[in-house]
């Protein structure tokens, strides 16, 4: 796992396991002078890139740090997670001792890449190990995690029937959707992309996807067309596994999880 993928994987468990356990309290949990540098990063950020971002996911500008204290502070409620707390403490200064050099893409020597991928490796492995476990749904079917593209749009917190406008695009444009789950029992993620040039419903396309790929994080590249011109253009993402079976039979596709994209293109004459 190279370095970076391994330092984003660990921070996105931490938050899923967080949000899913504290909910949206979890800011209390923190000093106030954190929370108050997250609350400025985030209108920093905002104000830098425009609207598209979010400015209400404060966790999202969480480092492994503040995560792994969130963690501690409240390990009655995680230790069914991590059952080791000493593991769990190793585990977490391993990943910060090395963080800052990744997130500065400084080159980590043999050993540290070794130690930081066995590290996140042993995490993320926890993380999944106790949502198979878990008695809903899911234990059985994935849900996207992480989904954005490079304009700054975060999608990963909408729902199936919720939809998500991206802004206006030309025709050119490259947009690259970043993709990421925890997979369940074993099984293979698998992503697939529908194009719909002028869509007025839910409803994925009856047809074979213009994009498949599988993996834990994936990236899915698609140049705006001429053919694309349209105030309704849409991208269908859905995600599943390589069961049989999956959560929704619905909308033209099988799929456990789905999200709907729209932009509108500009005319390019």
């Amino acid at each position: 796992m190279e370095p970076v993928d391994a330092l984003r994987s660990v921070e996105t468990r931490l938050r899923l396991i967080i949000a899913e356990r504290l909910g949206s309290g979890w800011a209390d949990m923190l000093p106030d002078g954190q929370q108050r540098r997250l609350r400025t990063w985030r209108d920093n950020d905002a104000k830098k890139r425009g609207p598209h971002v979010s400015r209400d996911d404060l966790i999202d500008y969480t480092m492994t740090g503040e995560l792994g204290r969130v963690v501690v502070d409240n390990w009655s409620l995680f230790q069914d997670v991590f059952p080791e707390r000493d593991e769990f403490n190793w585990l977490m200064r391993t990943i910060e001792s090395v963080r800052n050099t990744v997130a500065h893409s400084r080159e980590l020597l043999p050993y540290e890449r070794d130690l930081l991928s066995g590290a996140a490796g042993r995490i993320n492995q926890l993380v999944a190990a106790h949502r198979a476990s878990s008695h809903d749904s899911r234990s059985y079917f994935p849900l996207i995690e992480r989904l954005q593209d490079d304009l700054g749009n975060n999608w990963a917190k909408h729902s199936t029937e919720e939809t998500a406008f991206g802004g206006r695009v030309d025709v050119g444009t490259m947009l690259i959707l970043q993709c990421a789950s925890t997979p369940v029992r074993g099984k293979v993620l698998v992503w697939q992309l529908w194009r719909e040039p002028d869509c007025h419903s839910f409803m994925v396309p009856d047809r074979d996807p213009d994009m498949t790929t599988d993996g834990e994080k994936v990236e899915f590249s698609y140049v705006i067309r001429p053919e694309d011109i349209s105030e309704n253009f849409a991208l269908h993402l859905t995600l599943r596994t390589n069961s049989a079976y999956t959560r929704s039979t619905g909308y033209g596709q099988d799929f456990d999880d789905m999200r709907l994209l729209t932009y509108s293109v500009n005319p390019d004459d």
